[in-house]
């Protein structure tokens, strides 16, 4: 978790780990809370794996890794210059790829500050562009990969009415 990143309540860890097997899952992740200032969002994680080939589904600070999966995928601090704070997705990207097994859990797992450092759209958008296609810079490749974001984002809207 990051500054400003807290458990969504102190049973949260019993909720999701007592009797429950999760043997064949390698990431398990859920929900999380938005605070800004006074009120409070719930930000439901997606269940469309997919999506991950253009943009985050989850919040990184509500997931659990497998240990053994993240000694194998390890922060790679030479992108940090280049993807910043992107590198949580950098590796749930890496993951996705490399067809690790994600579970999502019912439950809001952590809640955190709306106003931290990843709290900008533009930076977001760019970085999630260049996680999603190999660090490449295409005016191109982001013009298209911009128009399947637009694409998505209406069509998540329009089934939400």
């Amino acid at each position: 978790m990051n500054c400003g990143d807290i458990f969504s309540s102190c049973n949260v860890l019993t909720f999701i780990f007592e009797n429950n097997d999760w043997t064949k899952a390698d990431i398990i992740y859920g929900d999380a809370i938005q605070i800004d200032g006074r009120r409070k969002k719930i930000i439901v994680a997606g269940y469309d794996l997919f999506q991950l080939n253009y943009h985050p589904i989850y919040r990184h600070n509500a997931s659990f890794v497998r240990t053994q999966i993240h000694k194998h995928f390890l922060f790679d601090l030479s992108l940090r210059k280049k993807i910043n704070y992107a590198l949580d997705f950098y590796i749930i990207h890496h993951l996705y790829k490399a067809d690790a097994k994600f579970v999502k859990v019912n439950c809001v797992i952590c809640s955190y500050l709306k106003e931290g450092t990843s709290n900008h759209f533009i930076k977001n958008m760019w970085y999630n562009y260049l996680v999603t296609n190999d660090m490449k810079c295409s005016i191109r490749l982001f013009i298209k990969w911009f128009l399947m974001m637009v694409k998505f984002r209406l069509n998540v809207f329009k089934y939400k009415k």
